[in-house]
């Protein structure tokens, strides 16, 4: 009985091994594939020193600061800038809890954000405050159902806003679902949420070789612009990275829990 009952143990830390190796493994590839999937060549720009057990970091930037960033790249189209806030929407007695995001024209080149039907954000909305916006193609499903909404009408926190378009479905990142999300011009959400700070930008580099160079200048003008201020560059290579190096270490810990078991079922 004891040999049964000593094999048990060995087959069961044999599986648990397996099976925690393997769930690490495909969590590591999981989000592997989700930070691939936000876009290639890009710099999220954001206040304070990213690293892990770190507090945020309250933004201080302002769309004067986007601008002074675009003449740092020398490219104002490869420049993007984002404020998000969770707000409810409504289409009559029809409502969703949604992310919506201020930002501008540049977002769907940057992040690659395909249309599913009508118009981006315009420059022009963004000069003018235009309450528009478009939407996450589940945000369409939910409020609209089969209706088409570009030219009909959503509020937001009780503003009345136009939808001038729909994405295309993305899916989620990080269990976040970007489907979920209502775009509207910066500068309108800044006055809609009563703040005048920005979340941070993007900055799209032109290759994979410039992204580091690129990062640095803008990071270091920023210092110079807010002495005794930190700001980071984040790219997809750090990202992968670091969470690499975090689920590496998370399936080392698994597998050695479970081996423990193999030592104790011998």
């Amino acid at each position: 009985m004891r040999s049964v009952l000593t094999m048990l143990g060995v087959i069961i830390g044999v599986l648990a091994v397996v099976i925690l190796v393997a769930v690490g493994t495909g969590a590591k590839d999981a989000v592997e594939k989700e930070i691939s999937g936000l876009g290639t060549n890009i710099i999220l720009v954001v206040p304070g020193r990213l690293s892990l057990g770190a507090a945020p970091t309250q933004s201080k930037l302002g769309l004067d600061d986007v601008a002074y960033v675009r003449r740092v790249v020398g490219d104002p189209g490869k420049v993007t800038v984002s404020l998000q806030s969770g707000e409810t929407v409504r289409v009559g007695r029809t409502e969703s809890f949604v992310t919506v995001v201020g930002t501008d024209q540049n977002l769907v080149n940057i992040f690659d954000r395909p249309l599913d039907k009508g118009r981006p954000l315009s420059e022009t909305d963004v000069d003018t405050r235009r309450r528009v916006a478009v939407l996450g193609s589940r945000v369409a499903d939910e409020l609209f159902g089969d209706l088409d909404p570009i030219g009909r009408q959503l509020t937001i926190s009780g503003a009345r806003f136009r939808v001038v378009g729909v994405y295309a479905e993305v899916g989620q990142t990080f269990g976040l679902s970007r489907d979920q999300e209502v775009h509207i011009p910066v500068t309108t959400a800044q006055r809609l949420l009563g703040i005048e700070r920005i979340n941070g930008m993007a900055v799209g580099a032109s290759g994979p070789d410039q992204i580091d160079e690129l990062s640095d200048k803008v990071t270091a003008a920023l210092r110079a612009r807010y002495p005794g201020e930190q700001f980071s560059g984040v790219t997809q290579t750090a990202l992968l990275g670091t969470i690499g190096n975090v689920l590496g270490m998370l399936t080392g810990v698994l597998a050695a829990i479970a081996g423990i078991s193999l030592l104790v079922g011998g």
